[in-house]
Order: structure tokens, then sequence, then C-alpha cells
């Protein structure tokens, strides 16, 4: 063979080598890039996490050891106004909640216009918002005795 031939060989190897490279970086970068990031499920979790076990929200404070005890919920802060000043997110028309503790019949809203008006685009099931029941076995505290009881959420998260 001459010279000619072997150099041209070899540039054809490096060639395919080179496309064969270029096209793994670019079957890797679309196969890996997310396009779609859905965080409506994150969000959710983060809402209730924050509502049933941040100190300020509705957590029991023992008032000997200025103690937050999560989990056991101070029925003196489940009110409309606490969860609104406690819950405080920077976009208000996001969140809506209706929180029932049914033994003691005590029903209260986290944004209760954007909730009936949430609810009834839920109704209609235009796709406009997420929604998430959750029902939660709770302990809770009224005038120094613990009961148990259950907390049932329904969380309607307007779709951004």
């Amino acid at each position: 063979m001459n010279k000619k031939a072997d150099f041209t060989i070899t540039m054809i190897w490096k060639f395919l080598f080179l496309s064969l490279a270029l096209f793994c970086v670019w079957f890797i970068k679309e196969y890996f890039t997310v396009q779609n990031l859905q965080t409506d499920l994150l969000e959710t979790e983060v809402f209730f996490e924050r509502m049933l076990y941040s100190p300020s929200t509705l957590s029991y404070q023992d008032p000997i050891t200025q103690r937050y005890y999560p989990g056991i919920i101070d029925l003196d802060k489940l009110t409309d106004e606490n969860l609104n000043k406690t819950l405080n997110y920077t976009n208000k028309k996001t969140f809506s909640a209706k929180i029932d503790l049914e033994k003691e019949k005590i029903t209260v809203y986290y944004h209760k216009r954007w909730y009936k008006r949430l609810a009834a685009a839920s109704f209609l099931q235009n796709g406009g918002v997420h929604t998430v029941k959750r029902t939660i076995p709770i302990t809770y505290e009224e005038n120094g005795v613990f009961s148990k009881g259950v907390l049932k959420i329904h969380l309607i998260k307007k779709k951004s």
C-alpha cells in the first residue's frame, strides 16, 4: 500500500470514531436531560410536613419545658387565622386546604376563599388543580387532656 491510501484509511477511521463519540454524547444528553419536571407531589408533601410538624403551625408546646411535640396537635392553634399566618407562601393562590378534626367536629381552612374556588374547579375536573386527600391519626391536646383523633386534610394545589 502507498502512503496516500494509509492516510485515507486512517482518516476514515478517525472520522467514524469521532462520529460515534459525538453520537454518544448527543444520546446521553438527550436521554438524561429532564424536559418536564413534575414537582406537584413534592410540593404537597412539603405542605403537609410544614403544617403538621412545624413548631409554629399546629404542634403542641409543653408549657413547662417549652419543648415542641411534632405529631401532637394543639387545638388552640387549629384556627384559620393561625394557619394563614404561619403557613406563609410567596404566592398566596397556590395552596388551599380544608382540615377536619372529626371527633371534635372542628373544620378550619387554609385560604378559605381560594379553597371554595379551587374545589369547584376540581369538581368540574378541568385539569387546573391537583387534589390530595389524607386521613391522619393524631393525638391532640385540649385543656391539658390528650385524646386520639383523626385529622382529614383535603389539599388543593393550583397547577402551575
